[in-house]
């Protein structure tokens, strides 16, 4: 895939990863009872603390830096650091998920983050389909040089 496109992708699919994490912290405060829960300082049975705003945040910042840095970094780096961050924010969201989907817990909130879960799958799979063809392309090159 042309390098240009890629980038174009993959940022495209961090906004969208950004927008699902948003629009998933928001549908929660729509989900029956929450607002009350939200008043009184609880969230789905835990004490609301600093590290719960600081979490929250995370998890759409992540996304945007990661759409900020990828268009800055060369070729090679934008498959690498896109495939680890996109496997590691995914694990970490759809570890969220799976809790809730453990818990018995499926609404419009989980149902946004399993939406994120698949956009990130997306970021993954494009970042190691790219290894590999570029990785056939090399040894392409190395047994024609022969």
């Amino acid at each position: 895939m042309k390098a240009e496109l890629f980038r174009m992708r993959i940022d495209a699919l961090w906004l969208a990863v950004a927008i699902s994490a948003t629009a998933s912290i928001l549908l929660y405060v729509f989900t029956p009872g929450a607002a009350a829960e939200l008043a009184a300082g609880q969230m789905e049975g835990e004490e609301l603390t600093a590290t719960t705003g600081w979490l929250f945040a995370a998890v759409v910042i992540f996304p945007l830096a990661m759409m900020v840095l990828t268009p800055f970094l060369r070729a090679r780096a934008i498959r690498s650091v896109n495939l680890v961050a996109g496997v590691v924010y995914g694990i970490a969201v759809a570890f969220m998920v799976g809790m809730h989907l453990i818990a018995g817990v499926f609404n419009a909130h989980v149902l946004m983050g399993v939406v994120g879960v698949v956009f990130v799958l997306a970021i993954v799979a494009m970042c190691a389909n790219e290894f590999h063809q570029v990785t056939l392309h090399e040894r392409e090159k190395v047994r024609l040089a022969r």
